[in-house]
């Protein structure tokens, strides 16, 4: 599918002219003919680097159960009816390859370690890795059929950090994914499918506002986790808002047999968490703008239609004897994760603000405020705490880790407080996250970056405070201990500044130099390394 482009454009500006200024769809279908092939050379190529090597049957009836029952629900950026009765009928061959492996990069994860070894790989990464890299040398060489599932897999692919080296690969996928979705117009959809466009009909219209919804979080959550501008505004999406029905329209055409094995979720309860989680993929974006503008100014009436607008987007919490199975509890857990971080992300613009700001605010409220980031801090624990006790933390999605970094900062920020019981309370809760981070490093490499980070962060706090490595405060199960009883304070005069700004843990830092002896520098644009055996680790190079 393309699109003709906004009315100012070239070829809208022509086809408007033409159509004589009438009302029609800017969108249209590509013909099939006339997309690229791949030639014997790339195909060679592709079969030597091992694409063509596609699981047993075994391993990949796995992998499209972990994927449909993990990762779909809340990112339904596939017709779930049509490919899983296309996979029953033809297997993986019923499936574009380049899909397929960005499926398999996200699936991965969530594979027992059984499977896993009668797969050939000894951990989750290394099966990741493995996709990912077979993926992403289907996208070099054009391996697509249509745009749609160019874009589908790329998307994929923006959900994997690959390792300590890679700066950009994840960011740069969500950059591919946001311009082939608006090169497609799918911000500008109209409210309803046009009628009489052929293969256009309703379910391909739900499918493609899934889609661009779920880019437009993506971007969101990304640009949290990176410490970098948002790239899709608000403003540019013209499509209508996500409805539960864009998900059931899809789950409710699955076959019995196959929504059993596949998809053991109530369809309103899984398109209820999904509109959920883009309602709060758009508060996010509004934090997002907050935070850059906090640091010219930020005024009480803007913050205080953002918190009416956060408790407007609150629900209640679900019933232990609701009948939610597992699935859909977690489904549902996510959901909130992501709201009580997006809370706590609001609150932490006022209550530790950066040394750039200029807002002034009282005392009092200062430390009203705190309270409040404190209390959202306090609630996204204590869904953690449920998806803990339930066992199902393994099956958390990438941006869960990212969701955990706005509670964890303002949570080792209470390390650091004067009243005894704020302080444990502070450490235990940053334990628990650390804990699950802990846990999900096997699968997720920036599960084991933000594990090192705040790591890191608690050594170099506990030593600021007159402790030891081997002293008293170096364990990460004890709270931090401080002689200075004056060690926090809401003056930003107490040498903790960079603990205090917002965008401490969320600054873009050097990945390579995170476990290899490199030495560092920075420039305006670009962190270069220079190997040389100098050893200057993360705490040296951050903090």
């Amino acid at each position: 599918m393309q699109y003709t482009g906004e009315a100012h454009g070239t070829i809208a500006a022509v086809v408007n002219l033409v159509r004589g200024f009438s009302s029609h769809s800017s969108h249209y279908v590509v013909p099939q003919s006339t997309r690229k092939r791949q030639g014997p050379e790339e195909l060679r190529y592709l079969e030597a680097m091992g694409v063509f090597s596609v699981p047993s049957q075994e391993t990949c009836d796995a992998l499209i159960q972990a994927y449909f029952v993990y990762v779909h629900p809340l990112l339904p950026i596939l017709d779930a009816s049509e490919l899983l009765v296309q996979y029953e009928s033809a297997g993986y061959r019923g499936i574009n390859l380049l899909l397929l492996w960005s499926m398999f990069v996200n699936a991965a994860g969530f594979l027992d370690q059984d499977t896993l070894e009668r797969a050939g790989y000894k951990s989750h990464r290394a099966f990741k890795e493995t996709a990912y890299d077979r993926a992403k040398l289907l996208y070099d060489t054009a391996w697509n059929e249509n745009q749609t599932t160019l874009l589908q897999a790329v998307l994929l692919m923006s959900h994997h950090h690959a390792d300590e080296q890679d700066r950009f690969e994840a960011w740069h996928w969500t950059g591919v994914a946001i311009s082939l979705c608006q090169a497609a117009g799918l911000h500008r959809l109209p409210a309803n499918a046009p009628e009489g466009r052929g293969p256009w009909n309703e379910s391909r219209h739900r499918l493609l506002r899934r889609i661009c919804w779920s880019c437009f979080c993506r971007d969101k959550w990304i640009a949290l986790f990176r410490g970098r501008p948002a790239r899709m505004r608000l403003e540019d999406c013209k499509l209508g808002r996500p409805v539960p029905e864009d998900v059931m329209h899809d789950l409710q055409r699955l076959p019995p047999s196959l929504k059993v094995t596949h998809l053991p979720l109530d369809p309103g309860k899984v398109g209820h968490a999904w509109c959920k989680s883009v309602e709060i993929g758009v508060l996010l974006g509004r934090v997002l703008d907050l935070s850059i503008s906090s640091e010219t100014s930020n005024t009480q009436s803007i913050c205080d239609v953002m918190e009416a607008d956060l408790i407007k987007c609150d629900w209640p919490l679900e019933d232990n004897n609701s009948g939610m199975n597992d699935f859909e509890r977690l489904c549902t857990s996510q959901s909130r994760l992501l709201f009580h971080s997006t809370c706590v992300a609001f609150w932490r613009i006022r209550a530790l603000p950066s040394s750039t700001s200029t807002t002034v605010i009282a005392e009092s409220s200062q430390t009203h405020i705190v309270e409040k980031a404190r209390t959202a801090a306090s609630k996204f624990n204590i869904v953690l705490e449920e998806v803990v006790n339930r066992d199902l933390f393994k099956y958390l999605m990438p941006p869960t880790v990212g969701a955990l970094i706005p509670p964890m900062h303002f949570h080792l920020f209470d390390c650091l407080a004067t009243k005894a019981s704020v302080r444990v309370l502070g450490s235990h809760r940053l334990q628990l996250c650390m804990q699950v981070l802990s846990e999900l490093k096997t699968i997720y490499w920036a599960a084991s970056f933000t594990l090192k980070l705040f790591e890191c962060a608690r050594e170099k706090l506990a030593r600021r405070s007159g402790t030891s490595r081997s002293g008293r405060g170096s364990n990460i199960h004890e709270p931090l201990q401080s002689d200075d009883p004056s060690i926090i304070t809401s003056s930003l005069s107490n040498g903790h500044q960079d603990l205090l700004d917002p965008q401490f843990l969320l600054a873009d830092y050097n990945f390579e130099g995170f476990f290899s002896p490199t030495t560092m520098y920075h420039d305006s644009m670009f962190l270069y390394s220079m190997p040389n055996g100098g050893g200057i680790g993360l705490d040296d190079q951050i903090f």
